[in-house]
């Protein structure tokens, strides 16, 4: 008989550690449901669990799309018409999105790591203990508003036709039943958009193993790290 595994994480990736999150845990039965309605609780199972990467690349998927129609679908942006070229069809602009978004995909897993690479710095002064793999798992969760949001895109699609993404300015120029539903929908995507950030910080929180203040402290050091980046950057680079 072989020798009995110990109870902590064995994912090779860097899961959860007993000290760090507690002894290993059944991943949730309804995890997307869960993230919802008690995301930290949630997350902590999840981290914790034998199989903390599971979803993972479904989720960094369909959350580098929605992000990807949703900014096609914006008005302001105008990115309909780029993606798909003067002249292009809907259809044309869909397809050149979608393989878009799968290209995009690699990109979004480095911005992920190295975000998260800035949480567990910065957390770590503050005497937080997640992993990078933690956090950046914990990132893709929080994803599972805007993933609901998709959804609510593609809804839009149906609505309005692919034409849409060529001219997003014909958002709200349609018939009144189609108006109240761009408005309705918009709405809904402001709401998933600010539970998004709130997850992200319950997502610090649990991965970190502290409280929601230190993970808020945690997420405003690091934007004003990335802002004195940025503009360390731009001094060398366009600097007299």
């Amino acid at each position: 008989m072989s020798a009995e595994q110990p109870a902590g994480n064995t994912d090779p990736t860097g899961p959860a550690t007993s000290g760090e999150l507690g002894e290993a845990t059944v991943f949730p039965s309804q995890p997307f449901l869960a993230m919802m309605l008690e995301p930290r609780k949630t997350l902590r199972a999840i981290l914790a669990s034998d199989t903390p990467r599971r979803y993972f690349w479904w989720l960094l998927a369909l959350g580098t799309f929605a992000g990807v129609l949703q900014s096609a679908l914006d008005p302001s942006l105008q990115s309909g018409a780029t993606a798909a070229g003067e002249g292009g069809s809907g259809w044309q602009a869909l397809a050149i999105l979608m393989v878009g978004s799968v290209v995009a995909i690699p990109l979004a897993w480095i911005i992920i790591h190295l975000i998260a690479f800035l949480y567990r710095l910065v957390g770590g002064w503050l005497g937080g203990t997640g992993s990078l793999n933690n956090i950046a798992t914990g990132m893709v969760w929080a994803q599972v508003p805007s993933i609901l949001g998709l959804g609510l895109s593609l809804v839009l699609l149906v609505i309005y036709g692919p034409s849409v993404l060529v001219d997003p300015s014909q958002l709200g120029q349609a018939a009144l039943w189609q108006n109240l539903a761009y408005v309705a929908i918009v709405f809904l995507q402001t709401v998933f958009g600010v539970w998004a950030l709130v997850l992200s910080v319950a997502n610090l929180s649990a991965a970190h193993d502290y409280g929601i203040g230190k993970a808020l402290l945690t997420v405003l050091l690091v934007i004003l790290l990335l802002g004195a980046i940025a503009i360390a950057v731009g001094a060398v680079l366009y600097g007299g």
